[in-house]
């Protein structure tokens, strides 16, 4: 007759943790002889006791045959069991933000290497490793990262995207706060490229609603104050500037003043 298959108990297919799959045979006083390498197993391979159990630690394809004396062995059976890293979790959710944020990466299998690219490239086993230390998101990016781990497949990428909204740059004026005999011609500019300012000469705080300063001067001949912020689409609004110009004997000698906002 002929020694009937060997059979595992663990279903083959993919898994994210170290199994265990118990052996046995039907047929009573056989022999149980195994690979994990791909070969072809005979009575020179491995023997394991039938009920025994083989621990799966990283991706094998196992192969079993039964023999006993007298009798014609078992056909060859094959399983194959993946071990597949789990994908790396980030503890900053994607989004928008106002100010630099600091990223960590995790990975739930056990002795697993992250690795990760910030340029939107999808990574590998040669991109950057994740040595712990958080990563400084202060600037718009992409972020992706995989896991490795010796003998398995690993991780599928993860990924999240993050925007900075940086802070518009504070308005400048083109003269200082101070006592003055004549009329000036007060200039604002703003550093960051296609940025709106908006200004006020009564005193009050500017908001989007008031005056935009369109490039022509302000004619100041009587005692002003001019505050003045600038704005851009997806950026933060830029702290507030203000400057007092004085024209009389109570002047007010003090500096361009920078007034944080707290936007």
């Amino acid at each position: 007759g002929v020694v009937q298959a060997p059979i595992l108990s663990l279903t083959p297919g993919s898994y994210h943790e170290t199994k265990t799959t118990t052996v046995s045979c039907a047929t009573a006083g056989a022999t149980i002889h195994y690979t994990t390498d791909g070969t072809e197993p005979n009575t020179n391979s491995q023997p394991i006791a039938n009920g025994s159990s083989i621990e799966i630690t990283q991706t094998t394809t196992i192969k079993a045959i039964a023999c006993k004396d007298g009798m014609t062995p078992s056909p060859v059976i094959t399983e194959s069991y993946i071990l597949e890293v789990l994908p790396p979790t980030f503890n900053l959710a994607e989004g928008t933000y106002e100010e630099t944020q600091y990223l960590n990466l995790n990975c739930e299998t056990d002795g697993a290497t992250i690795y990760y690219t910030t340029d939107g490239t999808d990574p590998d086993n040669t991109s950057t490793p994740f040595d712990g230390n958080n990563i400084i998101i202060d600037k718009t990016q992409i972020v992706k990262a995989i896991a490795y781990k010796n003998g398995w497949e690993p991780s599928h990428i993860s990924n999240m995207s993050y925007t900075i909204m940086g802070t518009v740059a504070t308005p400048e004026f083109n003269y200082p706060s101070g006592e003055y005999t004549n009329s000036i011609q007060v200039e604002i500019t703003c550093s960051t490229q296609d940025a709106t300012i908006h200004y006020t000469t009564d005193g009050s705080t500017p908001d989007i609603h008031n005056t935009i300063y369109n490039n022509e001067p302000i004619t100041v001949n009587t005692t002003t104050t001019i505050r003045a912020i600038a704005v851009k689409n997806g950026m933060k609004t830029s702290d507030e500037i203000l400057a007092t110009y004085t024209f009389g004997s109570s002047a007010d000698d003090s500096e361009n003043l920078i007034v944080f906002t707290g936007n």
